[in-house]
């Protein structure tokens, strides 16, 4: 952590947390049947793999570092971190495409549901950043200010994991093992939909 003072009344300091990612990720885009590069699915996932058409591994990066500007408030100071950012990336390398069954479903629907799940970790990424920087921590000192934003930040990220794998779970309760075109195509329109805005 270094600290860096913009003014006589703020403090910013900036922060990592360290975040192992491989290095073949993308951004948020149309994916193709070429994204999927894994051999085989994640090692926690081999259980049902044989039922799964693919299987998208994502991640939510907070960009590094992240700057806290912290500043003098009654009784302390306030922390914040108004320029967050985070980005939801697909893991290529993890993502992995079953060839096996290849007849079970068309694979235009499959490709259709992962693009789906890749739009939900877009969209958490984008509502955790949003929140990220709504953020605010006190504390009596600059410390405490400091340590109260770290822990928000991390419980932030937390509750965006879990609320992201409650609507992926929600998506595959929908469309996975069955072929539902129409109700699939409402989450792509109702994902889309979000991404628009």
């Amino acid at each position: 952590m270094r600290l860096r003072r913009r003014d006589a009344s703020a403090l910013v300091l900036v922060a990592s947390i360290a975040t192992a990612v491989r290095a073949d990720t993308i951004a948020y885009r149309p994916l193709s049947r070429s994204d999927f590069r894994a051999k085989a699915p994640p090692g926690e996932r081999t259980v049902d793999a044989e039922h799964m058409g693919a299987y998208t591994c994502g991640h939510l990066i907070p960009e590094q570092p992240i700057a806290i500007r912290i500043e003098p408030a009654a009784g302390g100071s306030v922390a914040r971190a108004p320029t967050f950012r985070v980005r939801g990336v697909m893991d290529r390398g993890c993502s992995w495409w079953n060839d096996a069954l290849r007849d079970a479903q068309p694979a235009a629907y499959i490709l259709q549901h992962e693009q789906i799940h890749f739009a939900l970790i877009e969209l958490a990424a984008r509502g955790m950043e949003a929140r990220g920087r709504a953020l605010q921590a006190r504390g009596s000192t600059i410390e405490e200010a400091h340590a109260a934003l770290r822990h928000a930040l991390e419980a932030l990220q937390r509750d965006t994991a879990a609320a992201l794998q409650r609507r992926s779970d929600e998506l595959d309760r929908d469309t996975s093992g069955v072929y539902r075109p129409d109700v699939q195509q409402r989450w792509y329109d109702r994902v889309a939909a979000e991404l628009s805005r």
